[in-house]
């Protein structure tokens, strides 16, 4: 360690278990050190940060368990162990990364206030609560924060307001509820990514009443927003979030099967990313109307109490699109389908989107048969397919994708893993990446 060059800029270490902060003495002679990651150092208690050189402007210690508190990082903050090499002047941190240090509590972080210089702060999957939002609230400058997994509720958001240059902000698996929602975006003006990931008690009407909070606030900057597994979002949150947020370009809602067409119908045409994994968007059809079933890959309607009309008689029978919603979304370019069900890919390729479409997943949707690639070679755009686990795909009707140009990336059913290596790979030039 002690031939390290005075002009290294980065230095990594990774689970490295025997390792201990006094085994970092070299570190206030790199002198131009400007990044250092530790991770999964489990020996490390976080005593090194009085170590660090002034010139550091990066600091990761993630998932390193024995972590407690930062506070050697400012040496004459109160409570600080003793350094033996005392440094002319703390780090200039601007992005610190202590995510998966679960010993890390709130009180850990009290040192926060005194890096006036931080603009990104990851504390995902600590054990930190409301308890330490307070701690935040001084870093006026901070651009991007992670509180995924925190104990964090809707007692917490106000001491966040403070922080109005916030461009990303992450509350995944949070106990926030939608009353949380409208303030958000009102502290917040320049936020364009937002991730709640799994907030169980979000339903999406939080987005509703949000205009309320600021009367210049359009919310026009939000353009990403991960709602992921939010089991209790609904048309009426989908409706809310849609109205209310008329930039989205990216929106991902997969595991949200309280969600139907009804609320995708008024998604905004300006989204160019949609996630709809594991979503049941035909759910509301079969459930609610008894009347209502599947022929032949389109559902039909016919009232209750009416007689079997005779051979010679026309029935009536209203069509119903399962993906009608993708109609206004002329900019659509990325649609996950992952196990959606009764998806017919000659609908698909009926809107617009279709003309453009470059990134198309349709793993485990086992509607998906050697017919309905024949339609995906009209998607003449297609970058990226995901295939896998259609189990009803042969590879004679894998053949036909020889014939999309651009196709960068395919991941295929693994049950035709080797007859695909052997026939229909070394056929397709442009491919990039393969997953069997």
């Amino acid at each position: 360690m002690v031939s390290l060059t005075s002009t290294l800029e980065r230095l990594s270490f990774s689970h490295c278990d025997d390792l201990v902060d006094q085994d970092f003495f070299f570190l206030p002679s790199l002198n131009a050190l400007k990044s250092l990651r530790v991770s999964s150092c489990h020996g490390i208690n976080g005593t090194l940060c009085a170590l660090l050189p002034s010139s550091l402007l990066e600091l990761t210690l993630h998932e390193c368990q024995n972590l407690k508190d930062l506070s050697s990082l400012i040496p004459n903050l109160p409570g600080s162990p003793p350094s033996s090499q005392a440094l002319p002047r703390p780090p200039a941190l601007t992005r610190l990364d202590v995510s998966g240090c679960k010993s890390l509590s709130s009180k850990g972080l009290d040192v926060l206030p005194c890096i006036p210089t931080l603009r990104h702060l990851r504390v995902a999957f600590t054990s930190i609560t409301d308890e330490a939002t307070p701690f935040v609230t001084p870093l006026r400058g901070l651009t991007s924060l992670d509180l995924t997994y925190a104990s964090l509720t809707d007692k917490g958001i106000p001491n966040l307001a403070s922080l109005a240059s916030l461009t990303s902000l992450d509350l995944g698996l949070t106990s926030i509820t939608d009353e949380s929602i409208s303030l958000l975006l009102s502290y917040f003006p320049y936020v364009h990514t937002l991730s709640l990931f799994r907030c169980k008690k979000v339903t999406g009407k939080g987005f509703a009443p949000s205009l309320q909070h600021s009367t210049t606030l359009t919310h026009n900057t939000l353009t990403k927003l991960d709602m992921g597994h939010c089991v209790q979002l609904n048309d009426e949150g989908v409706l809310a979030l849609s109205d209310t947020l008329p930039s989205l370009l990216i929106l991902d809602i997969p595991g949200c099967k309280e969600v139907t067409r009804a609320g995708l119908s008024r998604l905004s045409p300006s989204l160019n990313s949609l996630n709809l994994a594991g979503c049941k968007i035909a759910r509301f059809i079969v459930e609610d109307s008894p009347a209502l079933s599947p022929k032949n890959g389109v559902f039909s309607f016919q009232p209750e109490g009416e007689k079997e009309c005779d051979k010679e008689e026309e029935e009536e029978e209203v069509e119903v699109k399962l993906l009608a919603f993708l109609a206004p979304l002329t900019q659509l370019r990325q649609l996950h389908l992952h196990k959606v069900t009764n998806i017919h890919l000659e609908e698909l390729v009926q809107y617009p989107c279709a003309r453009i479409l470059q990134s198309l997943h349709l793993s485990e949707s086992q509607d998906v048969n050697d017919e309905g690639l024949d339609f995906i070679l009209t998607l003449k755009e297609l970058r990226h397919l995901h295939l896998k686990d259609c189990r009803k795909l042969s590879l004679s009707g894998l053949k036909c994708l020889i014939d999309l140009p651009y196709l960068r990336v395919l991941h295929l059913p693994r049950a035709k893993a080797k007859a695909c290596r052997a026939v229909l790979l070394p056929s397709m030039d442009s491919l990039r990446i393969v997953g069997l």
